[in-house]
């Protein structure tokens, strides 16, 4: 089939009717086409990926400081660690202690922060 079809064109390109020009011309953008609408695609879809990439991430400084004014609970703090880490979910029995900073734990202030009350309505006190 497409042995015919390429015949057909070289057939059609031969005429001196001044069509040859605008075949090949044709037939080279249709080819540029082909070939490059995959790689603009691929290209794109790298550079979209890159940047999800650097929206998503954070730093696991970023993580002790909302950790430490409250905005994260400790087990959203490990988890998020984890992820960061890139170690998964961590299982149910290793539950790592994370102490808050010094001066920064409920104990020491009442069950406020040193910024008035805590930042979590829904944060259990203990």
């Amino acid at each position: 089939m497409q042995v015919v079809g390429l015949a057909a064109l070289t057939i059609l390109a031969k005429t001196d009717n001044g069509q040859s020009d605008v075949l090949l011309w044709s037939g080279v953008l249709i080819l540029a086409c082909l070939v490059g609408i995959p790689i603009l695609l691929r290209l794109r879809s790298r550079a979209n990926a890159r940047i999800d990439e650097k929206r998503s991430s954070f730093s696991l400084e970023e993580l002790r400081e909302l950790h430490r004014a409250g905005q994260l609970t400790d087990e959203e703090y490990r988890r998020l660690r984890h992820a960061a880490l890139g170690l998964g979910e961590p299982s149910a029995g290793s539950k790592s202690q994370v102490t808050p900073a010094a001066g920064n734990d409920d104990k020491n202030h009442g069950g406020r922060g040193p910024e008035g009350p805590s930042v979590r309505p829904d944060r259990e006190r203990k």
